[in-house]
């Protein structure tokens, strides 16, 4: 996202990326992979502070925050680990064919928003 921006078009973004990656991967193959993420057999030392989309979402939630628009108190990394588990959790027990999932997709970025955000965010 090379041109101005703000939170919203960022997190619009990352949906779109990450369904985009689910289309392309299958839905058995994207939930197998985001399992992964989840599992009790995970090493302890896996740290997720260095997961790029993490590491890319938290760098824009402290931008924003530096610009006003999100509350001076928001932790950008775990606000962006806690959107990306949210996500993943609606993509996993959604599949792409589900009835309302876009329409889902967008009360959630909208309710993350107004979780960070110091203005109104309307629900879409």
């Amino acid at each position: 996202m090379d041109s101005p921006h703000d939170l919203q078009a960022v997190f619009d973004e990352i949906v779109r990326l990450v369904v985009d990656l689910e289309d392309h991967w299958g839905s058995a193959l994207f939930r197998d992979v985001i399992g992964l993420y989840f599992s009790p057999t995970r090493p302890e030392e896996d740290e997720w502070t260095d997961h790029p989309t993490i590491v890319l979402l938290a760098a824009e939630i402290m931008r924003a925050r530096n610009r006003g628009e999100v509350f001076s108190d928001v932790d950008a990394f775990h606000s962006a680990v806690f959107f990306l588990l949210g996500l993943y959790a609606l993509l996993t027990t959604m599949r792409g064919d589900a009835p309302g999932r876009d329409g889902l997709l967008a009360k959630f970025v909208a309710s993350e928003l107004r979780s960070l955000r110091t203005e109104v965010v309307s629900p879409v």
